[in-house]
């Protein structure tokens, strides 16, 4: 029979590979989902007050989702809930019977509507209502924060949230002399001039 080889050569292992996925079937399969319908605004929303009268509630069974106090609830829809989620992950938004008049896109606006751009990299579904999907992945270029929203009408939805990023400051991130030794980044050397 064969033996068990010792494998003693064979011990690198890479954990994070920053290439494009090649099969979508693969990323999908491993896909958390995040599940959307569209509720009649209660003060619980974080826009109850203005814009549209209906919002989107979210949930999910493995996804954190917080509600307005920081609670993190698991399997219960969250009207405009803060979706947490991680890099180098896919996730599905599956709407849940949303009705065509409210399509739901991932903006960098707070508010959405038709004036907002919707956010389209890592994204495939965009504008998704009925019982479709908003596929995103996520990496290192993703945004720290997103949105959730309507592409016609204002205020819906909620934040979703990515942990910062050392290899780049969206916000006003003044040190990033944290190195990641975890990350497959390419190096690369910058000089600066401080004056």
């Amino acid at each position: 029979g064969s033996g068990s080889g010792s494998g003693a050569n064979d011990t690198t292992t890479t954990t994070t590979t920053t290439t494009a996925p090649t099969t979508t079937t693969a990323t999908e399969l491993e896909a958390e989902i995040i599940k959307v319908r569209v509720v009649d605004k209660t003060p619980l929303h974080p826009f109850f007050s203005s814009g549209e009268t209906a919002g989107y509630a979210v949930k999910s069974t493995t996804v954190p989702v917080l509600d307005p106090v920081g609670n993190i609830i698991y399997d219960t829809f969250v009207e405009g809930g803060t979706v947490r989620l991680e890099r180098g992950r896919t996730y599905i938004f599956q709407m849940r019977n949303v009705d065509p008049t409210h399509p739901f896109m991932l903006t960098q606006s707070a508010v959405g509507g038709r004036t907002a751009s919707p956010y389209t990299v890592g994204v495939r579904g965009s504008g998704a209502s009925g019982d479709e999907q908003l596929l995103l992945v996520t990496d290192d270029n993703t945004p720290a924060e997103l949105f959730y929203q309507c592409r016609v009408h204002l205020q819906m939805g909620g934040l979703i949230l990515l942990p910062e990023v050392t290899t780049q400051s969206p916000t006003t991130a003044a040190s990033t002399t944290t190195a990641t030794a975890a990350s497959t980044t390419t190096t690369t050397t910058t000089t600066t001039t401080t004056t």
